[in-house]
């Protein structure tokens, strides 16, 4: 693999960043704290709680004595663990977008309503930068296209691209080894430690609607 474009360090740049976002700690800036009394007024007049910092504890709380039916909480930090353990929870619960700093205990929980949650769109973000990086080797892809009519030439070379992509971010080695250059072989490097990390992110997000992997990965990872 030859560089041929000066656009390279700018999209790997951009896929850098971008695969930095889920692991970015905390929330972000603005989201002003709200004391049990103002979330519990909330839930039970039936509005969503959007944009603001819930202590873990507060937010517990309010699910027992709140006599809505269904909770909504969009776009918020939800601080320390939320422990819902062993508890009945009546209304159904749905949060999306919410940071949990210390993540969701809901083993042996029983909920009346339904529970959802619905992550960041990691699943795109985590695709996106997939396809930033098999963009990259695309570029690389030209002798494919020798011999080839205009359409299978790109059908050809968006194959190989993908698959080439595929296979680095599975192997620790493969990209390594079939890259020509130092710089591609430090780029399929980055590329499968990344997309390891975002599939770590990804079994996060999913234990928390998941008691038995929430368990399992707890013994791992902090979640």
């Amino acid at each position: 693999m030859i560089p041929r474009s000066p656009w390279l360090g700018v999209a790997l740049a951009a896929a850098l960043l971008f695969s930095a976002l889920p692991a970015a700690a905390g929330a972000p800036p603005g989201r002003p704290p709200i004391d049990a009394a103002e979330l519990l007024s909330l839930l039970d007049a039936g509005h969503e709680v959007r944009g603001r910092t819930i202590a873990a504890s507060a937010l517990r709380d309010a699910l027992d004595r709140s006599t809505a039916k269904s909770v909504n909480i969009v776009d918020d930090e939800i601080a320390g663990r939320l422990d819902l353990a062993d508890r009945a929870v009546r209304p159904s619960c749905y949060f999306r977008d919410s940071v949990f700093t210390d993540g969701v205990n809901v083993s042996g929980a029983t909920f009346l309503g339904n529970l959802t949650f619905a992550g960041n769109m990691r699943f795109k973000k985590d695709l996106l930068v997939h396809l930033i990086f098999a963009g990259i080797y695309w570029t690389q892809t030209g002798a494919l296209a020798e011999g080839r009519a205009p359409r299978e030439a790109a059908v050809a070379r968006a194959r190989f691209a993908l698959d080439f992509a595929r296979k680095s971010a599975l192997s620790l080695t493969y990209g390594h080894e079939h890259a020509r250059t130092p710089l591609f072989k430090a780029i399929t490097v980055v590329h499968s430690i990344g997309a390891k990390l975002m599939l770590l992110w990804l079994l996060k997000a999913v234990a928390n609607v998941s008691p038995l992997l929430n368990e399992l990965l707890g013994k791992i990872i902090p979640v």
